[in-house]
Protein backbone atom coordinates (compact mmCIF):
# COMPACT_ATOMS: atom_id res chain seq x y z
CA UNK A 1 0.00 0.00 0.00
CA UNK A 2 2.67 2.38 1.11
CA UNK A 3 4.49 2.20 -2.70
CA UNK A 4 1.17 2.72 -4.00
CA UNK A 5 1.02 5.90 -1.95
CA UNK A 6 4.45 7.08 -2.85
CA UNK A 7 4.16 7.02 -6.17
CA UNK A 8 0.66 8.43 -6.25
CA UNK A 9 3.03 11.10 -4.33
CA UNK A 10 5.66 11.15 -6.97
CA UNK A 11 3.39 11.04 -9.60
CA UNK A 12 1.37 14.26 -8.34
CA UNK A 13 -1.44 12.58 -9.93
CA UNK A 14 -3.96 9.25 -9.23
CA UNK A 15 -4.01 9.17 -13.00
CA UNK A 16 -3.54 5.37 -13.91
CA UNK A 17 -0.75 5.75 -16.68
CA UNK A 18 0.81 8.35 -14.35
CA UNK A 19 0.57 6.02 -11.40
CA UNK A 20 2.50 3.41 -13.39
CA UNK A 21 5.43 5.66 -14.64
CA UNK A 22 5.79 6.61 -11.40
CA UNK A 23 6.14 2.85 -9.76
CA UNK A 24 8.72 1.91 -12.69
CA UNK A 25 10.80 4.96 -11.50
CA UNK A 26 10.97 3.86 -8.06
CA UNK A 27 14.43 2.08 -7.35
CA UNK A 28 14.91 2.58 -3.34
CA UNK A 29 11.54 1.60 -1.92
CA UNK A 30 12.30 0.88 1.88
CA UNK A 31 9.12 -1.91 2.62
CA UNK A 32 8.31 -4.34 5.44
CA UNK A 33 9.94 -7.17 4.23
CA UNK A 34 13.16 -4.97 2.62
CA UNK A 35 14.24 -2.53 0.05
CA UNK A 36 12.65 -3.02 -3.20
CA UNK A 37 12.68 -0.77 -7.17
CA UNK A 38 12.57 -1.22 -10.81
CA UNK A 39 15.15 -1.82 -13.35
CA UNK A 40 15.08 0.91 -15.76
CA UNK A 41 12.11 0.13 -18.29
CA UNK A 42 11.12 -3.26 -16.85
CA UNK A 43 8.07 -4.08 -14.75
CA UNK A 44 9.35 -6.96 -12.72
CA UNK A 45 10.19 -5.91 -8.86
CA UNK A 46 13.72 -6.23 -7.73
CA UNK A 47 13.09 -7.69 -4.62
CA UNK A 48 15.42 -9.98 -2.72
CA UNK A 49 13.65 -13.40 -1.80
CA UNK A 50 15.50 -15.15 0.84
CA UNK A 51 15.83 -19.11 0.18
CA UNK A 52 15.68 -21.50 3.84
CA UNK A 53 15.97 -24.92 3.83
CA UNK A 54 14.12 -26.61 7.25
CA UNK A 55 15.80 -30.16 8.21
CA UNK A 56 14.50 -32.24 11.43
CA UNK A 57 12.98 -28.62 12.30
CA UNK A 58 15.57 -26.32 11.96
CA UNK A 59 15.76 -23.33 9.67
CA UNK A 60 18.52 -22.75 7.61
CA UNK A 61 19.43 -20.08 5.49
CA UNK A 62 20.62 -21.07 1.80
CA UNK A 63 20.85 -17.58 -0.23
CA UNK A 64 19.25 -14.61 -0.44
CA UNK A 65 18.69 -13.48 -4.57
CA UNK A 66 16.66 -11.17 -7.10
CA UNK A 67 14.79 -13.40 -9.63
CA UNK A 68 16.07 -11.47 -12.87
CA UNK A 69 12.29 -12.36 -14.12
CA UNK A 70 9.40 -13.25 -12.99
CA UNK A 71 8.03 -17.02 -14.03
CA UNK A 72 4.68 -17.81 -15.79
CA UNK A 73 1.97 -19.57 -12.86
Amino acid sequence: MNLLLRAIADAGSDDPEAVRQALGAITDFEGVTGKLGYAPGEQIPRKAVSLLEITEGQPRFVEQIVPAEIPAP
